[in-house]
């Protein structure tokens, strides 16, 4: 797979960061043995209507 730039979230089924990421994150919910590791950090959001936080 490419790599590729996503928007965080746009109307629509599969077309961004989060529906891509959604369908890892089920697969390890179900998982007693997945381990997930996230690596960047926090932006203004494109609407500058917040930051995202850091978790």
């Amino acid at each position: 797979m490419p790599i590729m730039s996503l928007d965080g979230v746009l109307p629509g089924d599969d077309n961004d960061l989060n529906d891509k990421l959604d369908l890892f994150v089920q697969q390890a919910v179900s998982d007693d043995d997945a381990v997930i590791y996230a690596f960047g950090q926090h932006w203004v959001d494109a609407s500058k209507e917040g930051v995202l936080v850091e978790l």
